[in-house]
């Protein structure tokens, strides 16, 4: 397998403390036209008219053809340079208050499956594939893909700020449901940044390679809204069944990141939305219905059930969950605790994973877990004065959730 990281130029760092939630640096990248698709659309052949995006670590301008987009994770601190022996990282005792919070031990007795066989897609900066904690827990090679590089070796690439990112996420979904299969798919770059284009490819990737999860811990200003995204994520639930998971992002305001803010919405009455209905897209109103059934926005609490500080919120915020120093595997077999919207999403991509490992009581359809999961949250409200009906309707709690689909 190729080694991405000497492509950085470092083939190794040092895990090292880093500033919770630091900014994401946003540098240039452009759009290349993607050829694997097989969805019947014709909206690889134009995009949106291009936008100009402020660097913000040099004061310049890049132009992109799509919106950028960027990871809502940062690292907080690591154990060093800790190895795994197994592939097993379901008992890690660092998460023990976090699963407690969210009735995780409770929920795995419910669902002796834990997931096995759920592919879930986890498009992210990649992952580290030789890591010892992904043995026997990753889907097929074959349905592997790095929209980065545009070959089939979606490797975590060292060097940026974001390095290990998708590697932690992936983690937090194995953590949940320990038999799932994690499908990577590399959109962002070592510092965490990408280009809409290449993740609306990348979750037509997805669906196509038979994704029935799809976690997306990254996302882009509301303002970015993208018609390539916003039809991939309706063509994967109409056409594929696959349930949609998004973080709400880290602004710490009410300026949810697109496209979590799409979820609530109705998106028949955005104007954003009703200019995607001519072509190239063609996004019928009743498409877009489906994703406000089949998807899900989470931002983050701490482990005393109050809104983390950099969380997004506000009216549209479906529910959220813990996502403070969260622990798990880091590259190059070390391990690391990472904050963010982009950890709490994967806890919620885990519990429906969970759920759709085993039998479904008998009239609940795989699109009503979204639904259910979000009314078996347990309500916080009161916990967080000044935020009541800006945080969702509640912190993720799989056990209730599983006691209502099974």
């Amino acid at each position: 397998m190729t080694d991405k990281n000497k492509r950085s130029g470092s083939a190794r760092i040092m895990v090292r403390p880093a500033l919770l939630l630091g900014v994401a640096i946003m540098t240039s990248c452009t759009q290349n036209t993607l050829q694997d698709s097989t969805l019947t659309d014709t909206r690889a052949a134009t995009v949106q008219a291009p936008v100009t995006y402020q660097i913000a670590e040099t004061n310049t301008t890049a132009l992109a053809s799509g919106r950028r987009a960027w990871s809502t994770g940062r690292r907080a601190w690591s154990t060093g340079r800790r190895a795994w022996s197994t592939g097993d990282v379901a008992t890690l005792e660092d998460n023990q208050a976090i699963w407690t919070q969210i009735h995780l031990q409770q929920a795995q007795t419910l669902s002796p499956n834990w997931g096995a066989g759920v592919k879930v897609a986890v498009i992210d900066t990649g992952i580290d594939l030789n890591h010892p904690a992904f043995v026997g827990h990753l889907a097929p090679s074959s349905d592997w893909k790095d929209f980065i590089d545009g070959d089939t070796n979606p490797q975590e690439v060292a060097g940026g700020e974001a390095y290990g990112h998708g590697t932690s996420v992936a983690s937090i979904v194995m953590q949940v449901a320990p038999r799932a299969l994690i499908l990577p798919i590399r959109v962002l770059d070592s510092n965490g940044v990408g280009d809409t284009s290449k993740i609306a490819s990348a979750i037509d990737w997805a669906a196509q390679h038979g994704a029935k999860v799809i976690n997306l811990s990254l996302g882009t200003d509301a303002a970015n809204f993208d018609c390539a995204v916003q039809k991939s994520v309706a063509l994967a639930i109409q056409n594929y069944g696959a349930l949609m998971v998004f973080a709400a992002g880290n602004t710490g305001d009410s300026n949810i990141n697109y496209p979590a803010i799409t979820v609530k919405s109705n998106p028949n009455s955005n104007p954003a939305v009703k200019a995607c209905r001519s072509a190239p897209y063609n996004l019928a109103p009743a498409m877009n219905a489906g994703v406000n059934v089949a998807s899900i926005s989470v931002g983050s609490v701490n482990s005393f059930d109050h809104k983390s500080n950099f969380s997004s919120y506000g009216e549209k915020l479906e529910m959220v969950s813990p996502g403070e120093d969260i622990f798990g595997p880091y590259p190059e077999n070390s391990a690391a605790s990472w904050s963010g919207t982009s950890m709490a999403a994967p806890l919620v991509s885990g519990a429906l994973t969970l759920a759709l490992g085993e039998k479904l009581r008998s009239g609940i359809k795989v699109t009503d877990l979204p639904d259910i999961l979000i009314g078996k949250t347990d309500s916080v409200d009161a916990l967080n004065p000044g935020f009541a009906g800006q945080i969702g309707n509640g912190r993720l709690n799989i056990e209730n959730f599983l006691k209502s689909v099974f």
